[in-house]
C-alpha cells in the first residue's frame, strides 16, 4: 500500500489553488492500487498490479471554464495542468447559466478502508483460485474469472473552501465455470475481501455449470421470468443511467419527464441512491467535494426525482442545492449519475419464487444489454451462464439462451414478487431476486 495520504494530498491542492490566477479554481487529486489476479482452465495465467496517480484543474474565469488533467503528481506535472487549464478557460465561450463553484458543506466519514486488503498478497488471491478450481475439477469443469482489490484515495480542494478526503478499499471474486456446453457464473463484491462470499461464489458457479449442461431450445415469447441479482442489477444500472440524472430529464430525454408524482412501475418498486449504505459503502462526497444525498428516485412505483450536480442544480428554477452526484470533470458530459443504486427488497426467498411459477424461466444474467428507446427504457440483451425452464415450481432442465427486448419500467409494473435477501453486483447495485410475469423474449439462439 502506497496511498500518498491526506496532508500530502492537502499540501498538493493548497499548492494548486495558491498558484492560480482564475476567479475560482478546483483541483481533484486521486492515488490508487489495482491488484488483479486473472484464471482461465483454472489456472493463473496473470497476476498484475498497477498503480495511478492523478490530478484535475478546473479553473473559472467571467464564467469561462477550463479543465485540464494529467497521470502524474510531481510539481513540474501540476504547474503545467494548473497552466493548461487557465489556458483554456480563457479561449473558452461563457457558459452564462453556470453560478459558481459549491462551497463546504458538512461531511460525515464513511468507514469502507479495510488495512487487510489494502495489503492483500498474490498468495492471498491465489487461495480463493485454488478453492475454486479444485471444485471445478472434481466436476470435470473449468473456471475462469478474477480476483482483484484495490485501495483508493481522493483528495477534492476548491478556492471556495471544499476540502474532502476519502480513502477506501475494494475486492471482487467473479466467476465464470464451463462443463461442456453449460456454463455459470457467479459474483460478489465488497469493500473487504474477508467479507466476500466465496463459498457462494464457488458453489454457483460450479453447480450452475453442472446443472447447464445438453440445454435444450425453447420458443421465444412473453414468459415468466424469475431473475436472479445480477439480472435486476444490469437492468437497474441501465435505469440509472438513462434517466436517474438531472440532466437527460432537463433536456427532455429522460423516462422520468412529465412523470414526477406519478406510478411509473409496480408498487412493490423502490429504487433510492444511497452511498451510506453498509453494504455499498460508498465515497461520502462527489467529485466537486458535495456531500452525496441519500436521493430516492422511484418509491413503491412512483417516480419521485433525480440526481443533481452544482452545475444542474443551478440551471433549475427553485432549485440551489446539489445533490453531491458530479462525476470526475472529464466525464462531466454525461451530467450527474446515480452510483450507489439500492432497490428494495420483499419477503420472499429465490426457492419460493421458483415454487410459485407453473411455468417460466430462471435467468442467472444477462449481456449485451443496449438501449432501444431510451424516452420508454426499452432495452435489448441476451441470458447467459445458467437459464433454466421452471414447470410446476422445480426447475426441470436447461435451455439455450434467449435474446429480449423489454420496456423495463412496463415489465417492473408486472412484478410478482422480491427477495428479502439482497446482493451487491457487478453493476455496482445492491438488488434482489425478482419474479416478473410476462417477459418479453423476441428470439433465440443456438447456445
Amino acid at each position: 500500500m502506497n496511498l500518498q495520504g491526506k496532508d500530502e494530498l492537502l499540501r498538493l491542492a493548497e499548492t494548486v489553488l495558491a498558484a492560480s490566477r482564475a476567479e475560482e479554481t478546483e483541483v481533484v487529486l486521486m492515488t490508487a492500487e489495482d491488484y488483479l489476479t486473472r484464471f482461465a482452465k483454472n489456472v493463473i495465467h496473470q497476476n498484475v498490479g498497477s498503480r495511478h496517480a492523478s490530478i484535475c484543474v478546473r479553473t473559472v474565469t467571467d464564467r469561462r471554464i477550463g479543465v485540464a488533467e494529467a497521470e502524474a503528481l510531481d510539481e513540474a506535472t501540476i504547474a503545467a495542468t494548473l497552466a493548461k487549464a487557465q489556458e483554456i478557460s480563457a479561449v473558452r465561450p461563457r457558459l452564462d447559466d453556470f453560478k459558481h463553484l459549491p462551497k463546504p458543506g458538512k461531511i460525515s466519514p464513511i468507514a469502507a478502508f479495510d488495512p487487510a486488503t489494502a495489503d492483500c498478497t498474490p498468495e492471498r488471491r491465489a487461495e480463493l483460485v485454488a478453492q475454486l478450481a479444485a471444485a471445478a475439477r472434481r466436476k470435470k469443469a473449468e473456471a475462469a474469472g478474477l480476483v482483484q482489490t484495490q485501495t483508493a484515495e481522493i483528495l477534492v480542494a476548491n478556492s471556495r473552501g471544499v476540502r474532502a478526503y476519502h480513502s477506501s478499499t475494494g475486492a471482487q471474486f467473479q466467476s465464470v465455470v464451463t462443463c461442456g456446453d453449460g456454463s455459470g457464473f457467479a459474483e460478489d463484491q465488497a469493500f473487504s475481501l474477508d467479507r466476500l462470499d466465496s463459498r457462494r461464489v464457488i458453489r454457483d458457479s460450479v453447480g450452475k455449470a453442472v446443472r447447464s449442461r445438453k440445454p435444450q431450445p425453447i420458443d421465444a415469447g412473453e414468459i415468466d421470468v424469475v431473475l436472479e441479482p445480477a439480472a435486476v442489477g444490469s437492468l437497474v444500472a441501465m435505469l440509472g443511467f438513462l434517466g436517474f440524472g438531472a440532466k437527460a430529464l432537463q433536456e427532455g430525454q429522460s423516462f422520468m419527464v412529465g412523470k414526477i408524482g406519478q406510478k411509473i412501475t409496480g408498487e412493490a418498486i423502490t429504487i433510492i441512491d444511497n452511498a451510506r449504505h453498509a453494504r455499498l459503502r460508498g465515497f461520502p462526497f462527489d467529485f466537486e467535494g458535495v456531500p452525496r444525498k441519500r436521493v430516492k428516485l422511484i418509491e413503491r412505483g412512483v417516480a419521485v426525482g433525480v440526481v443533481y450536480d452544482s452545475y444542474l442544480a443551478g440551471r433549475e428554477p427553485g432549485r440551489h442545492a446539489s445533490t453531491g452526484h458530479a462525476l470526475p470533470p472529464k466525464y462531466s458530459s454525461y451530467g450527474a449519475m446515480p452510483v450507489n443504486l439500492v432497490m428494495d427488497g420483499g419477503s420472499e426467498s429465490l426457492a419460493g419464487l421458483v415454487a410459485g411459477t407453473k411455468r417460466g424461466l430462471l435467468v442467472t444474467r444477462f449481456h449485451y444489454v443496449n438501449v432501444v428507446e431510451q424516452m420508454k427504457a426499452v432495452l435489448t440483451g441476451m441470458t447467459r451462464d445458467g437459464t433454466f425452464l421452471i414447470e410446476n415450481g422445480k426447475i426441470v432442465g436447461p435451455i439455450t439462451n434467449l435474446r429480449f427486448t423489454e420496456a423495463v419500467l412496463e415489465a417492473f409494473a408486472r412484478t410478482a414478487g422480491l427477495t428479502r435477501a439482497r446482493r451487491l453486483v457487478e453493476e455496482g447495485v445492491l438488488c434482489p431476486a425478482m419474479k416478473i410475469r410476462g417477459f418479453r423474449f423476441t428470439g433465440t439462439t443456438g447456445f
